[in-house]
């Protein structure tokens, strides 16, 4: 999708933030989730090898350090916080398991980028630029019966396992480009 050279540099660097704590939280096991734990852990300088730089060796031990330097033991009482499908993992106790924080304004901001990925793609190269506008929810923003309800009459479109996208229209808006 185009960008440019600020944003793309911006949404980067949010990207590597949001994906290791979310990585290690998906079931490993699940088949939408393939590889994800892998790649979280090799970042974090685990399993990577021995051929790392010292340089490599260093940022990797620092990203550790700041994605476990907010960990708690798991409280159920963040249940209401948590999002679909990540945590806590049925198979362990949940004694046994830990709570990553990741601010909500980082994630609203990279899942919105991938919704304006996914309406480029899509939509044949149809950027989403004022008027319109991307907005993200999560369960515990909004009341969710509602929102299932106004997005029920725009089917998703499935982007394989684990991902879909379900695209609609303002309700004052009718223009053809309208989300």
């Amino acid at each position: 999708m185009p960008s440019c050279r600020t944003c793309n540099g911006k949404f980067s660097e949010l990207e590597n933030e949001v994906f290791v704590p979310l990585a290690l939280s998906i079931n490993p096991d699940k088949i939408a989730a393939a590889g994800l734990s892998k790649k979280a852990l090799r970042a974090l300088g685990i399993g990577a090898g021995g051929k790392l730089t010292e340089e490599e060796r260093r940022i990797r031990k620092a990203v550790l350090t700041k994605v476990f330097r907010g960990a708690e033991p798991y409280s159920p009482e963040v249940k209401p916080h948590v999002l679909a499908g990540l945590g806590p993992h049925p198979e362990i106790p949940e004694n046994q398991q830990l709570q990553i924080f990741v601010p909500g304004k980082q994630l609203r901001e990279v899942f919105g980028k991938i919704v304006r990925g996914c309406e480029y793609w899509l939509a044949n190269g149809r950027i989403v630029e004022p008027p319109y506008e991307v907005m993200v929810y999560f369960v515990y923003d909004t009341d969710v019966p509602d929102v299932v309800r106004a997005f029920a009459p725009f089917g998703p479109v499935h982007l394989g396992p684990g991902f879909r996208v379900r695209r609609g229209r303002r309700a004052r808006q009718t223009s053809r480009r309208s989300l």
